[in-house]
Order: C-alpha cells, then structure tokens, then sequence
C-alpha cells in the first residue's frame, strides 16, 4: 500500500498537453518495467496501467482527481502473475479496481512520487501540482512516511534562495 496526498491547482488539465504520471514503482536498472498512475490528456481521467517488456496495459478504470483540493490517493496491490489485484482510493473511497496479472517478473526496486514522468515532448506550457505525506508500507509492514499537508487550501511555495559566490556583487 502507499498513498500520499495530491494538489492539482486549478487550470492543471488546461495547462496539460500530454499524459502525466504521478506515482509509480518500477524495477529500474534491470529492466524499464513499471507501474503507473497516469492522467490522460485525452480524457483528463487517472487509471493504473503496467509496462512490462514495453508492452502497456491499463490494470484500472478510469477515474477523475479534481483541481483546487487536496486528495488523499492511496494504491492497494497485490503483486502476482495470475491472482493479483489493484484498488485506488480517492479520500479512502474507492475510485477504480482491477485484477489479474500485476507482476513485471523482475524485483521492484523503487517507489517515485510527484510528476513521476510527462509527455516532455509535448508539454510546452508551465505546469505544477503538489504532493505531500508519502506513506509507503511493504509487505514486511515497514512504514516510511512524511508530514501531512498543513490545510485544504491552495499550497504557497517559498521560493529557493541561490547562494551568491564571491564576485557576483553589484556595484
């Protein structure tokens, strides 16, 4: 199981020129087999899809995440070639299931979060989104997480400061 919470700011799938996943394990270096939770820009919907040996299926229905709040996505898996299942909850309410083969046959080696991959190709127009309390619980019950989002309001974001070195003064 993971989850984490997610903020599409309003004007997210008007910005969106191609497909944008947000949460995703995969069995990098071996291989670049993966699972994925992606929005489709043809529809604007989210659904779990699986990459194994470059071929892509959907393991999910589709469902919608809306703009302007903060959403708790949670994923629920079992991991099997023949009996395995998926759920996606939205806010601990299911949102879309699937079952049959959710296994790539190679170790999953790392979890990812946030804007996992996008259509850099066609995504020319800036685009945000904001994530927050990771949790991840594996099936030795190992739980890593991190802090929750501090309200349902829009996320204001502090901007980074660039150290300035030696010689970079202004007269």
């Amino acid at each position: 199981r993971t989850e984490a919470y997610f903020y599409l700011p309003v004007g997210f799938y008007n910005n969106m020129q191609g497909a944008v996943q947000l949460i995703g394990w995969d069995t990098f270096p071996d291989l670049n087999n993966h699972m994925r939770l992606i929005i489709y820009n043809s529809d604007k919907k989210a659904r779990l899809f699986i990459n194994e040996d470059n071929a892509k299926r959907e393991i999910t229905g589709a469902f919608t995440i809306s703009e302007g709040v903060w959403h708790k996505i949670a994923i629920e898996q079992k991991i099997d070639q023949t009996n395995g299942w998926s759920n996606v909850y939205v806010d601990d309410i299911l949102a879309a299931s699937g079952f049959g083969d959710t296994q790539t046959g190679y170790p999953i080696t790392r979890m990812r979060y946030g804007f996992v991959a996008i259509d850099d190709r066609n995504q020319l127009k800036p685009i945000t989104l904001y994530f927050d309390n990771v949790i991840l619980d594996i099936a030795t019950n190992e739980v890593i997480t991190t802090p929750s989002p501090s309200s349902s309001s829009e996320p204001t974001v502090s901007p980074m400061q660039t150290p300035r070195g030696r010689g970079n003064k202004k007269k």
